[in-house]
């Protein structure tokens, strides 16, 4: 993960928690067995100081979350999104519409990692990724879909609509304000050699697609020329994005 901005938020959230621990410690006997076991199982192999803090994020993302990260998720209970650990230990983001996802550490492809890096890289090069000393911006993350918390699903909202879980997406897009997470959204990633079928592709990931699993689609074009044909195509839709890391191609930032 960039820059250990996820280990720094929690760690920060951390730090308010402590100020408050009579209340931190009510929450946390809510915390399953499964969970306190894999705190304190992973406890030793997970302590790092502040410096380490993205390699302990990394850390908790395979083989489970310390006492830092259970206060972090206490101190965000009552907020609109909200940190977590779940019974295997996973740190884990539960959006707006109550869809909890799981933060991983690994893309499923080469394709899908080049995306990543390329999108937080394009993020960075502009001024707007996440930045530590503000608590503000945004950052992308891989996003773990084995044994997901939400599964795969398009849900009715009560205020009406509809919201897709987004939880076996290949990546969530995490903006913060003052520290905290304020927004999610969904990210998947496709790749192919064959224009039109990458295109009917990725409008079918999209939430009134048949397959409803992203809310935006970046596609890893493969060369120049294809990438400039695919952002003709999607051309007008900001929830599609093409990006060609070799000459830095981009269509865009989602939502632009």
């Amino acid at each position: 993960m960039a820059g250990g901005e996820f280990g720094a938020v929690f760690r920060a959230l951390a730090k308010r928690a402590a100020e408050s621990a009579e209340r931190i410690t009510g929450r946390m006997s809510a915390f399953t067995h499964e969970t306190a076991d894999a705190v304190e199982t992973n406890a030793r192999d997970l302590g790092r100081s502040d410096a380490n803090a993205g390699a302990r994020l990394q850390a908790a993302g395979r083989r489970g979350a310390n006492p830092e990260d259970v206060k972090a998720a206490a101190a965000t209970a009552g907020n609109p999104i909200r940190y977590g650990v779940d019974s295997r230990g996973r740190a884990t983001l539960s959006d707006t519409n109550g869809f909890t996802h799981v933060i991983g550490e690994t893309l499923d492809n080469a394709e899908a990692e080049d995306a990543y890096k390329f999108v937080n890289g394009q993020l960075d090069r502009s001024g707007a990724g996440y930045d530590p000393a503000t608590g503000n911006g945004v950052r992308y993350y891989p996003q773990d879909d084995v044994n997901p918390i939400s599964p795969k699903e398009l849900k009715e909202l009560p205020g009406g609509g509809t919201a897709i879980s987004g939880t076996t997406a290949d990546m969530i897009r995490v903006t913060y304000r003052n520290g905290e997470p304020v927004g999610i959204e969904s990210v998947d990633t496709t790749a192919g050699n064959d224009v039109d079928r990458i295109v009917q592709t990725a409008h079918n990931k999209l939430p009134d697609g048949t397959k409803y699993q992203a809310e935006n689609v970046v596609v890893r074009a493969r060369s120049l020329s294809q990438a400039e044909e695919l952002a003709r195509r999607f051309a007008g839709n900001p929830h599609l994005r093409v990006v060609y890391p070799e000459t830095g191609f981009d269509s865009g930032e989602f939502g632009q």
